[in-house]
C-alpha cells in the first residue's frame, strides 16, 4: 500500500477561498498527532494554519471524533472547506469524512473500523499582530464496525492565541465536548 493525498486551495471570491484535501495511508495515533504538528504554521496575523493550503488549524488536525486503539489502519480522510474574510473577522465552514480499516493490530486486541462525517463553523479575529481570538462549533456522526447505530458529537470550543515566534504559539483554549 501507498500512501498519497491530494491537497488545494483556490481562490473563488475576493474574499473566499476554498481548501480540499484527500488523503489515503496506513497510519497509527501516533503518526497521525505527528503529521498534524508537522503540517502547521503561524501565518501573518498570528493565527495557526495548514502550512501547503492556509487552511485554519481547526479544519487542518484530524478527527477526534474517533476512538483510539492500537494498531495499524488504512486510513483515508476527506474535507471540504471554505474561509471568508472580512476586514477583522474570519468566517470558516468544513465539512469532513474520515474511514479507518484495521490492517494490523497488536496480539490480543480487537480492532474495528470507524467512519465520521462532521461539519464546523469556525470564527477568528486577530486582536492585534500575532495575537488572535477564535471560535468554532462542530457536529459530527460516528459509526464502529462493533457497535451498532451512531453517536453524536458535538464540541464548542473558544480559544485565544498569541505567537511567540515564527514557529511557537501559545494558547489558552477551553472546550466542550459531548458524545451521545
Amino acid at each position: 500500500q501507498t500512501s498519497w493525498f491530494a491537497r488545494g486551495a483556490v481562490d473563488v471570491g475576493v474574499r473566499t477561498r476554498m481548501f480540499v484535501n484527500y488523503s489515503e495511508r496506513l497510519s497509527n495515533s501516533g503518526l497521525q498527532t505527528g503529521d498534524a504538528l508537522a503540517r502547521l504554521r503561524v501565518d501573518e496575523l498570528g493565527n495557526l494554519v495548514d502550512n501547503s493550503t492556509g487552511v485554519p488549524a481547526a479544519l487542518a488536525f484530524g478527527n477526534p471524533l474517533q476512538n483510539i486503539q492500537s494498531g495499524i489502519f488504512l486510513q483515508r480522510r476527506a474535507s471540504l472547506a471554505f474561509s471568508h474574510s472580512l476586514p477583522r473577522d474570519t468566517f470558516s465552514l468544513a465539512v469532513s469524512w474520515q474511514d479507518n480499516d484495521p490492517v494490523a493490530v497488536a496480539e490480543g486486541t480487537q480492532p474495528f473500523g470507524q467512519t465520521t462525517r462532521s461539519a464546523s463553523l469556525g470564527w477568528s479575529r486577530p486582536l492585534e499582530p500575532g495575537m488572535t481570538v477564535n471560535a468554532a462549533v462542530r457536529y459530527g456522526i460516528s459509526e464502529a464496525d462493533n457497535a451498532s447505530g451512531e453517536r453524536h458529537n458535538y464540541s464548542v470550543t473558544a480559544g485565544l492565541s498569541r505567537a511567540l515566534t515564527e514557529r511557537l504559539v501559545a494558547s489558552l483554549r477551553y472546550q466542550f465536548s459531548s458524545r451521545e
